[in-house]
């Protein structure tokens, strides 16, 4: 999978041996799917399979329908290369069974999302369900201060309009906007804020009608131009629209000079610059913009350097260039303690097995025991993100736990079930020195080859 640099790890996805995290962390199953899944399924899938139509009895704006029990499943969680919906947008344009039937296919970045989030289990999160709003005629609040949790999107106001003339005018410009083929709908029932999603048209998504917003300046939160043939024209224009906050610039001519426009919106939270010609000349914009808690910048000229710096400098801002910094064994000495051996091989299965480099030497313990522990203390503490699991040839063990002791204390960092070869255990980062490994079922006399602690 692909992630995000910055303090929170190197995962966009969840590895299933993670800590739980709540559906409001920044970097939950639940935002991924709201910010970068759904969107595929609204320019590409609703069309056929939406509330308004379903073929083949397909439905994939609910989760129950898309879930549901079919003769080839269309989503598999867990399971990208069995779901039928990879097979048939991985479909050659001359396959009479490739989906979309129609138009543009997916690009490789929404084939790749897609494909990610299904390994990942394909969470969908419940609708969210929001108290009514005040009726005022037009709510202004300025963003929460930041916070220190990269991702997470800022309070701000629900948009509520209830002057006529303001009312007509947005009126009048959804008209426009759906008869130029543009999805264009408030948001929600529960405000009035609107979204404008451009990249169903593709590159045929023109300046001139992009000027057809007019009208939705006071509403308009959420506007999806990716893939479409907007110019800088477009963009010098999106200054008049304040409240937006969801902005999608991916694969259009979109470069530097642009984001200095952008940096002019102060609610903007969300902004997708993948595939853009954007440098690491922006990034000092994107860093002064109060509101901003998402960039992604995936395949664009902005270094994996330059976007580390932006995140250290914006602890609030998850930055994700699509680069997954490889976790490395910590190189300090370590002192190797265990619950036991094996007695009589104490040469043999030897404790410091676990931690010298090699495969080829095992720890293991007392013949008739099930269950067991691999302490590691480092002389001092380092900064730890994960864990690196080896059984070697003896994979046996079939649920466990890892664990840094904490004020005299034991707190569960991470859990598992198999372990095999080469099984990276990454949690949230911290600073400590002393971490266990606790065996707590192996089907035989459990075994470790080698147990490292991993660091970014």
């Amino acid at each position: 999978p692909v992630g995000p640099v910055g303090v929170e790890g190197p995962h966009l996805f969840p590895d299933e041996h993670e800590v739980d995290k709540k559906e409001d962390d920044p970097e939950s199953p639940g935002d991924i799917f709201r910010d970068l899944v759904q969107p595929i399924f609204e320019a590409s899938c609703y069309k056929c399979h939406g509330p308004e139509k379903q073929k083949s009895g397909l439905r994939l704006d609910l989760r129950e329908a898309a879930m549901a029990d079919r003769e080839f499943a269309t989503i598999i969680p867990g399971n990208a290369e069995e779901s039928e919906l990879i097979m048939r947008i991985t479909l050659s344009d001359s396959d009479e069974d490739r989906m979309p039937p129609e138009g543009e296919r997916l690009s490789e970045s929404e084939v790749a999302t897609l494909r990610s989030w299904i390994d990942s289990g394909a969470h969908w999160p419940d609708p969210e369900i929001s108290p009514l709003p005040d009726e005022t005629e037009l709510e202004v609040q300025r963003p929460t201060p930041r916070g220190l949790a990269p991702g997470k999107l800022p309070d701000l106001p629900r948009i509520v309009v209830s002057d006529d003339s303001v009312r007509a005018n947005i009126s009048k410009a959804l008209e426009v906007l759906r008869g130029m083929g543009v999805r264009a709908a408030p948001v929600s029932q529960i405000d009035d804020a609107h979204e404008a999603v451009f990249r169903l048209l593709r590159k045929s998504a023109t300046d001139e009608m992009v000027a057809s917003l007019k009208g939705l300046e006071p509403v308009l939160t959420r506007l999806d131009l990716a893939g479409t043939s907007v110019t800088s024209a477009s963009i010098r224009g999106l200054w008049r629209f304040g409240k937006l906050r969801v902005l999608n610039l991916s694969e259009t001519v979109i470069a530097d000079d642009d984001v200095a426009v952008l940096a002019s919106l102060t609610d903007l939270s969300v902004l997708n610059l993948f595939g853009t010609a954007v440098t690491d000349d922006c990034l000092a914009l994107l860093e002064r913009m109060p509101s901003l808690r998402r960039v992604y910048l995936w395949r664009t000229a902005v270094t994996n350097e330059a976007a580390r710096d932006l995140a250290r400098v914006r602890p609030d801002l998850l930055v994700d260039n699509g680069v997954v910094p490889a976790p490395t064994p910590i190189k300090a000495p370590v002192k190797v303690e265990t619950s036991g051996i094996w007695p009589g091989r104490e040469e043999e299965l030897a404790v410091d097995h676990v931690h010298d480099g090699s495969l080829e030497t095992i720890w293991s313990g007392p013949e008739e025991a099930r269950t067991g522990w691999v302490q590691l203390t480092l002389e001092k503490p380092h900064r730890v993100v994960g864990v690196r699991l080896d059984e070697g040839d003896f994979p046996r063990i079939q649920k466990f736990i890892v664990e840094v002791q904490k004020d005299a204390q034991w707190v569960e960092l991470a859990s598992g079930t198999t372990i095999g070869s080469k099984k990276n255990v990454l949690f949230d980062s911290l600073e400590a020195s002393v971490f266990r490994l606790k065996i707590l079922e192996s089907v035989e006399t459990p075994v470790i080859a080698e147990f490292d602690l991993l660091t970014d």
